[in-house]
């Protein structure tokens, strides 16, 4: 959320908003994607879709 108010010509309330936004969508999508994923293959297997996700997440970061 800090990077994401730091943005330029992004006021803090837009970008407050933006991050509210963001983290309720994750939250209410994150359950249903991982049982769509759990029908196709193994529980375990399912979570671990977290790591992928992850990596991506810290190659963003890098840029």
């Amino acid at each position: 959320l800090a990077g994401l108010v730091a943005t330029p010509r992004l006021s803090a309330a837009h970008a407050a908003s933006l991050g509210a936004l963001a983290s309720g969508t994750a939250i209410l999508a994150a359950p249903a994607a991982l049982a769509r994923l759990a029908d196709v293959v193994d529980l375990r297997l399912a979570f671990l879709i977290t790591l992928p996700l992850l990596a991506a997440l810290l190659l963003l970061r890098r840029q």
